[in-house]
C-alpha cells in the first residue's frame, strides 16, 4: 500500500507499507538532497506554460462589459465573439487570441499558478549550482518573431526572493504550442552546466513533436560522444486536457542517452510536491543523502542503521521491518540535525 501524499512527511517522496503477516515491510524514499562535497552540482530551470489554453489558471478571465455594444455586435458578425449559455448565463468566446490582447478582454481573478511556482522555483534555487534557478514561459507569443512562437525570461531567482515572484502570464499569450523553442532555449544557454535539469509544465498537448525527437536524438548522440554534459528534460502534464501519448513518446524515444521523463499532476497545487520527487527517482536507489541514518520504530527500537554491511552511507531508497504493532517510524539524520517523524498508518 502505498501512502497517499497528504499523509508523508515532506522530507519523503514515496512511502509503501506492506503486511508481512507478523511484521509491516517499509519502503520510502528520501528528498533530502546531498551536501558538501558529495552535493551534484545541479544547473536547474522551469518553463511555464504560456499557451490560450492557461489564461484563466493564470487569473485571467474573459470580460467584455467595457466594450462598447457596437463593437461587440461587430465582433459576433465576423464569427470572433460567440456565447455559451451556462445556466441563466451566457459567457462569452473569443475566438482569436489577437482581440484578446488589443480590446483587453481580462477581468483578474484568482491565479492558481503563483503560490505554487513560488514554492517549486524556491526549490530548485535550492539545489541549484549558482544559487539560482531559471523561469520562463514557453509556448507564448512574440509579435517581433517569426514564426511568432518563442519563449519569454521571467528571470533568474535566488532561493530568497521567490516569496514575492510575480508569476502572472506572459505579455501575450500564444496560439501555437511548439516545445524545441524552450528546450533549445535550456540546452544552449547552460551548454556547459555539469548536470542540467530542466522542468516543462504544460496542459495540453504541442504541434512539433517530430522536431523534438529529433533535436533529442541529436542531444543524446552529442552526449554519447563526449561532445556535450548530460541533460535531463522532465516534462509535467496538467490536468485532462494533456496528451500523455506525447510525453511517453519521449519518456520512451530510443536514444544513445535517456533525455526524456515524464509526470502527470491533477492540479498546480501537486506540482511543488511533484518537483521535489523528481529527485528522488528510482533509478538512483543507493545514491547518497547523507553520511549516517538511523530508523526507529513508534517503540524507539532501531530497526535499520546506515552505514551496514550493504552500502557505506544513507542512501535515497530504504526498506526494513517492524512490528505490526508499531503505527510509526521515526528517520534520525545527523548530518542535518533532523528526526522526520512518519506514520504507517491510514487515518
Amino acid at each position: 500500500m502505498q501512502l497517499p501524499d497528504n499523509l508523508v512527511a515532506t522530507e519523503f517522496g514515496e512511502v509503501n507499507v506492506t503486511d508481512q503477516g507478523l511484521t509491516l515491510e517499509v519502503r520510502f524514499t528520501i528528498l533530502l538532497e546531498p551536501q558538501g562535497e558529495d552535493a551534484i552540482d545541479w544547473q536547474t530551470g522551469v518553463a511555464l506554460d504560456g499557451s490560450f489554453s492557461m489564461l484563466n489558471s493564470y487569473g485571467k478571465h474573459i470580460s467584455i462589459s467595457h466594450i462598447p455594444e457596437s463593437q461587440q455586435k461587430m465582433l459576433e458578425r465576423t464569427g470572433v465573439l460567440t456565447w455559451r449559455e451556462a445556466g441563466n448565463r451566457r459567457i462569452p468566446q473569443i475566438k482569436d487570441i489577437k482581440w484578446i490582447e488589443e480590446l483587453l478582454i481580462y477581468r483578474q481573478e484568482k491565479n492558481i499558478v503563483q503560490e505554487p511556482a513560488r514554492e517549486f522555483i524556491r526549490y530548485l534555487a535550492s539545489l541549484d549550482a549558482d544559487q539560482h534557478t531559471t523561469a520562463i514561459y514557453w509556448s507564448c507569443s512574440n509579435p517581433t518573431q517569426r514564426p511568432h512562437n518563442s519563449v519569454q525570461i521571467i528571470g533568474d531567482f535566488p532561493e530568497h526572493v521567490c516569496s514575492e515572484l510575480k508569476i502572472t502570464g506572459p505579455d501575450h499569450f500564444g496560439s501555437r504550442t511548439e516545445l524545441l523553442p524552450a528546450v533549445q532555449y535550456f540546452a544552449d544557454r547552460f551548454v556547459d552546466a555539469e548536470h542540467g535539469m530542466y522542468i516543462f509544465i504544460t496542459d495540453g498537448k504541442w504541434r512539433d513533436q517530430i522536431a523534438v525527437k529529433r533535436y533529442t536524438q541529436e542531444l543524446a548522440s552529442a552526449i554519447a560522444a563526449g561532445k556535450r554534459n548530460h541533460v535531463k528534460f522532465v516534462i509535467i502534464g496538467l490536468g485532462i486536457g494533456i496528451s500523455e501519448t506525447q510525453m511517453i513518446e519521449l519518456d520512451d524515444l530510443e536514444a544513445k542517452v535517456d533525455i526524456w521523463d515524464h509526470k502527470m499532476a491533477a492540479d498546480f497545487r501537486d506540482l511543488p510536491r511533484l518537483v521535489r520527487k523528481i529527485w528522488a527517482e528510482p533509478e538512483r536507489p543507493n545514491l547518497k543523502v547523507a553520511n549516517s541514518g538511523v530508523v526507529r520504530d513508534s517503540n524507539g527500537k532501531t530497526v535499520a542503521t546506515y552505514p551496514n554491511h550493504n552500502t557505506q552511507w544513507l542512501p535515497a531508497e530504504i526498506s526494513f521491518n517492524m512490528s505490526k504493532s508499531c503505527d510509526f517510524f521515526t528517520l534520525e539524520v545527523p548530518d542535518y540535525n533532523l528526526q522526520i517523524r512518519q506514520t504507517v498508518v491510514l487515518r
